[in-house]
């Protein structure tokens, strides 16, 4: 614009010369200068709106490439924490001696979940003791790919279509054709391996997931999604893909970057944007692309408009010359000082009202509504993430309490309530070896139900439960606070006394039986039923055990109360028998 007054001088003086009016001139010289800069600002524009429509396409199918793969991490992270849980529940630990309980664990985790083709549990020899989903009970498994990696640690496999012949039911009829892999170790409490619990993902899961991201996709762009596994193979997608080694410049790029769109020609031809992102545990990609045509479609349109409004532009500018120009720059020059204030973010800048030429009005508008449109978002924004700050945090303290429930429930026998046999036996050893390192005494007494078997069988075990939880209650009322109490059997108790000698232990011991004694009969509804308990005591003395090891001093004295135990209940039970006697 510098270069127009001289320009606009020497057009004077040629007009005089020629006798062409100023207002011809003016109008002439503006039009011109007018098309010039309407054609380069078209171009321009179509230039910038183009790589920006690109961008904002190609930033689309990146979000929902990256979607997928979430979904799909989402998904197989919780069928990994479902097994993990699976894996440390007690009856898990043996199935020999838990095997309805762990086999209605399988069964209830295979129903509640229809992605589990199949779960099942092979001990350390690769034979396989518990299985839902197929009758694969016995089948020796020590030699598939599974069993031998997941006896280290967490094993993910690949896509397959047919499963190993000694695997699960998937080679029946009507069984899903493609399968993923999922096995952990099972340790037993002292770290050894007790076997592997293993899952075949069913196929339909992943199909699921890209079904429903393709109707999502349906939605905003005529968009492909293509699922690759780790090595480049095609899993889902069109059906040409499918199965094929993909060799773009988007599955090179993806082996290098995590997530991200680019414009490129696929093999076989066809322009496309292509975005993409990778599954963070399996390894997968996820690839969108869409028609590069198709892209930029918008920007035809677009063109036409800037073509018109160049015209007029031009018309007005030849009618109304350097009068009509000042009118038209001004409301461009405050949208242009309000928009940079607002870039700068200076306090109270805001775009000024609607006014001049319809151009300038809706140009006005069309920056309002923007404006209000981002503050809008930027306020859901914020909402959103105080929402995620509070779920989380919910969600923190739901897992707190299900990991404590959990951790009581691992120590606890769930028909009685008391101690189980697992939280006995390292109690017992640590006051075994408190007692050894202090040189105090201690009491073992092991309590079984007299003739409860006879209740069972003649009454139920409806009744033989309510017996067992009652003499439960009555012994946990009769011994001192500080004792410790477990059931360590069907109807076998045992009782843990510090700081107690012989006399005293038979003492209390007397005192137990005396206690059944005293409230049988118990109420069982119906009637009541006699009820008694034989007792066998070892008390751990000072001096002869003390250079023995915990083990073996703790296996004495329960041996020794067991003995006593089988005398009491040879002399004609509800008595209680002392392991010197």
């Amino acid at each position: 614009m510098t270069p127009s007054p001289p320009r606009t001088d020497r057009a004077r003086a040629d007009a005089r010369g020629r006798g062409v009016g100023l207002r011809l001139w003016l109008g002439l010289s503006y039009g011109a200068l007018t098309v010039v800069l309407a054609v380069a600002l078209a171009l321009l524009i179509d230039h910038r709106a183009a790589q920006q429509l690109r961008q904002e396409v190609g930033a689309r199918q990146a979000a929902h490439a990256r979607h997928l793969a979430a979904r799909f991490d989402a998904g197989l992270s919780a069928r990994i924490e479902e097994l993990q849980l699976l894996a440390i529940l007690p009856a898990l630990r043996d199935p020999s001696l838990n095997r309805e309980t762990a086999q209605a664990l399988l069964d209830r985790l295979r129903h509640n979940v229809p992605d589990y083709a199949w779960l099942g549990f092979a001990d350390a020899g690769g034979r396989v003791l518990l299985a839902a989903g197929g009758p694969f009970e016995g089948d020796d498994v020590s030699g598939l790919d599974w069993f031998l990696a997941a006896r280290d640690g967490l094993y993910l496999g690949k896509v397959r279509d047919r499963p190993a012949p000694t695997g699960p039911p998937d080679a029946r009829a009507g069984a899903p054709e493609r399968f993923l892999d999922i096995a952990m170790p099972v340790h037993g409490s002292d770290g050894r391996l007790l076997g592997v619990l293993a899952a075949y993902l069913s196929w339909d899961w992943a199909e699921r997931q890209h079904a429903e991201l393709n109707r999502t996709v349906a939605g905003q762009d005529p968009a492909e999604v293509i699922l690759t596994d780790s090595e480049g193979r095609v899993l889902l997608g069109p059906e040409p893909l499918l199965g094929r080694q993909l060799d773009s410049e988007g599955m090179r790029t993806l082996t290098r970057a995590g997530s991200g769109h680019l414009d490129e020609v696929w093999p076989g031809g066809g322009r496309y944007l292509t975005g993409y992102a990778r599954s963070a545990h399996l390894g997968w990609g996820v690839l969108v692309r869409i028609p590069h045509s198709h892209a930029v479609s918008g920007v035809t349109a677009l063109r036409i408009e800037i073509l018109r409004a160049a015209l007029a532009l031009i018309l007005l500018s030849v009618l109304a010359a350097i009068a009509m120009a000042r009118r038209i720059g001004a409301p461009l020059h405050a949208l242009a000082e309000a928009a940079a204030r607002l870039r700068a973010h200076e306090s109270g800048a805001r775009l000024p009202p609607a006014s001049g030429y319809r151009e300038a009005r809706q140009l006005t508008e069309a920056l309002s509504g923007l404006v209000d449109d981002l503050t809008a978002r930027e306020r859901e924004l914020r909402e959103l993430a105080e929402s995620l700050e509070q779920r989380v945090e919910l969600r923190t303290r739901e897992l707190s309490l299900a990991n404590a429930e959990l951790e009581r429930l691992t120590i606890t026998d769930p028909l009685t309530g008391l101690s189980n046999r697992r939280h006995f036996d390292e109690q017992y050893a640590l006051e075994v070896e408190r007692a050894r390192r202090q040189r105090r005494p201690l009491a073992l007494m092991l309590i079984d139900i007299d003739h409860f078997k006879q209740i069972n069988d003649q009454l139920g075990h409806p009744v033989g439960d309510h017996v067992l939880c009652t003499v439960a209650q009555l012994l946990d009322q009769a011994i001192r606070p500080n004792d410790l109490i477990a059931r360590v059997g069907g109807e076998e108790f045992a009782v843990v006394a510090m700081d107690i000698g012989p006399e005293h232990a038979t003492e209390l011991a007397e005192r137990l039986r005396a206690k059944i004694e005293a409230c049988s009969p118990i109420d069982i509804g119906r009637g009541q039923v006699e009820v008694s308990i034989s007792v066998g005591v070892s008390v751990l003395l000072p001096g002869p055990l003390s250079g023995d090891t915990v083990e073996r001093i703790a296996g004495t004295l329960y041996a020794q109360a067991d003995m006593a135990l089988y005398r009491a209940k040879r002399a004609g039970r509800n008595r209680v028998m002392f392991a010197q006697e």
